[in-house]
């Protein structure tokens, strides 16, 4: 495949990468490994006319989009469609101008990761009748959808967590306002209640989806008059955070204090120790119609 870069163009902050490629293949969005809404196609396969779909993340060095980007690239690939690739840093002002900018460029679709406040994007490719399929965050019905399963991953691994004998479980959520984070808490109660153990208002910590938040999270639940024996962590950044939190208060990873990451795949080399994790099954091939599984491994 021929892949160049070229910056995003004046006025526009960021970069666009250009993959493009030629070949046959199925409907679009068949490897990506999410669920859908509004059927099993999502609106991008329409005809095309420049050959090619913006896609928008909020942060492309997040180890959980490496996967999502290069699953949409496999398909585009084999439909014979380009892909531009834009990061928004979770930043409205960013999005949309990364937007407008892949309008003037004339793409057939957007994939768009909304950012917390995404209105105004909405709002644009409305206006301009861009074809668009949000991922990861759920956050706007009118448009087709695809995005993990957050509760029932995250109650199962509160349920894990407990099986093992752990009665003071904590999470660590992401901002506030995201519908993952929605989610995710309503998982970690729904494990809670499914284990017979209370919800403590004290437990639920935000993390603010990044490692520095996170950490001060983590040394404020380490410091409760009853400091939790298990972490539940919403994302891969806030994981790092967590585990510096661990570190510095020189409590053992799972020994002392077991660390369950809300995450796709397992193990991490973003620090020493090793911690249960919760591991997604899935079949990037072909998902169509089928609920996500999830096991602790």
């Amino acid at each position: 495949m021929r892949r160049d870069r070229y910056d995003a163009g004046a006025g526009t902050t960021g970069r666009l990468s250009r993959h493009r490629a030629r070949h046959d293949g199925d409907h679009l969005g068949s490897r990506v490994g999410f669920r859908r809404k509004h059927g099993d196609t999502p609106a991008l396969t329409t005809t095309a006319s420049s050959q090619s779909v913006g896609l928008v993340m909020t942060s492309i060095t997040n180890p959980h989009f490496t996967e999502v980007v290069q699953g949409i690239e496999d398909e585009l690939a084999r439909n014979g469609y380009g892909l531009l690739l834009g990061d928004s840093h979770d930043d409205p002002e960013r999005e949309l101008r990364l937007l407008h900018d892949l309008h003037q460029r004339r793409v057939d679709g957007v994939i768009l990761a909304p950012s917390g406040d995404a209105r105004r994007a909405f709002r644009y490719v409305r206006q301009q009748s861009i074809s668009t399929v949000l991922v990861d965050r759920m956050a706007n019905p009118e448009f087709d959808q695809v995005g993990t399963e957050n509760l029932e991953s995250t109650a199962l691994l509160v349920s894990h967590l407990a099986d093992l004998g752990h009665r003071r479980i904590a999470i660590v959520a992401g901002l506030r306002g995201l519908a993952t984070t929605t989610e995710r808490l309503r998982g970690y109660r729904l494990g809670l209640r499914r284990s017979g153990l209370p919800f403590a208002p004290e437990q639920a910590a935000a993390g603010d989806s990044m490692a520095e938040p996170a950490r001060r999270a983590v040394a404020g639940l380490l410091g409760l008059a009853s400091p939790p024996t298990a972490l539940v962590v919403g994302n891969h950044y806030m994981t790092i955070g967590a585990m510096r939190a661990l570190r510095e208060a020189q409590l053992a990873i799972p020994d002392e204090v077991a660390l369950g990451d809300i995450t796709r795949s397992c193990g991490s080399s973003s620090g020493r120790g090793a911690w249960r994790t919760l591991r997604f099954v899935e079949d990037r091939g072909r998902l169509r119609g089928r609920p996500w599984r999830a096991r602790p491994c």
